[in-house]
């Protein structure tokens, strides 16, 4: 896995993704493997899956603002445009 902020930004929106996904599907077969309750509802399921999206987000969010406004990277050691 590459360390770039883009990839790891694509990547915590994967694990995010990933994360509420498995724990919904534990969480409807739960009563099938016991006869306890599952410890979370799917309201903390959903917000620590947006958790992971939102920490990880902002670098998509400045990409997606730039390219609505047109702005383009500048190269290393030049004014921004």
């Amino acid at each position: 896995m590459s360390t770039g902020v883009k990839d790891l930004s694509k990547w915590g929106v994967v694990i995010g993704t990933v994360l509420v996904v498995a724990l919904s599907i534990l969480k409807a077969f739960w009563g099938l493997f016991s006869s306890a309750s599952f410890g979370l509802s799917m309201t903390e399921i959903v917000m620590v899956g947006g958790f992971c999206v939102v920490a990880w987000s902002p670098v998509y969010v400045s990409l997606w603002i730039d390219k609505f406004t047109g702005k383009k990277e500048a190269p290393c050691g030049a004014e921004p445009t």
